[in-house]
């Protein structure tokens, strides 16, 4: 059987490896319960930034996207994350054609997409 996405496809729901996975589209966002626990590892694409000064790249978080007011009190700042590669594309191109007529530093600025993997899972409490 063949699934569409691995969010539907019960073996990777409990984190086993196998068949599907060497098929799988690198654009679709794996998202699995890990095995040890309720988590979620999800495979997306962020933005590193490199500045003028040619330093470490940085990942980008949304305060670049447009600005939105938080959704719920005391929501956390987040990575600029998207599900596709293409979409990080278009964000960048974007981005770099707003920065490519400037005289000054920001001209050289670069954004690039960027492999990443967010994990979400519970922490240990010590009571």
């Amino acid at each position: 059987m063949q699934f569409e996405d691995a969010v539907d496809c019960p073996a990777c729901l409990i984190g086993e490896r196998h068949e599907h996975h060497t098929r799988r589209s690198p654009n679709v966002a794996a998202r699995r319960v890990s095995a040890r626990g309720m988590g979620i590892r999800r495979h997306l694409w962020g933005v590193a930034f490199v500045g003028a000064g040619k330093g470490r790249p940085l990942l980008l978080g949304v305060g670049w996207a447009a600005t939105v007011p938080p959704r719920y009190d005391g929501e956390p700042s987040r990575a600029l994350l998207f599900t596709s590669r293409a979409a990080a594309r278009r964000w960048c191109a974007a981005k770099r054609a707003t920065y490519a007529g400037r005289t000054d530093a920001c001209a050289q600025w670069r954004f690039t997409p960027v492999r990443v993997r967010e994990v979400v899972r519970p922490c240990k409490v010590r009571r």
